[in-house]
């Protein structure tokens, strides 16, 4: 996942939109994506065709949102997987050691 997203970046690095920080945009929209994002993630099925570690944290880290959507919690749990989570954008996902839950 990590060199598709390095593809993508190097492809498009002079389109503007590819220079958004997509964790500062996800942020400032947080409670507009949480208006519907409960209901795409209740309808979409994702699946692997080979692992490894930061895409099994992936898989992992929607269930994890998809079971809290499903009972009505909104604390994420402690055992939520990071791991995939690309280095430039842990500062901003990660706070003092936890997750910033709008990220």
């Amino acid at each position: 996942m990590h060199k598709l997203y390095g593809k993508i970046t190097r492809k498009f690095r002079h389109c503007p939109i590819a220079n958004i920080n997509i964790p500062d945009r996800v942020i400032a929209r947080h409670s507009y994506l949480r208006q519907f994002a409960p209901a795409l993630l209740n309808q979409l099925q994702f699946q692997i065709e080979t692992g490894g570690h930061k895409t099994d944290e992936l898989i992992e880290a929607v269930q994890v949102l998809q079971q809290m959507n499903q009972a009505g919690r909104h604390k994420l749990p402690d055992h939520t997987p990071t791991g995939f989570i690309p280095k430039k954008w842990q500062p901003q996902v990660m706070a003092e050691g936890n997750i910033n839950k709008p990220a």
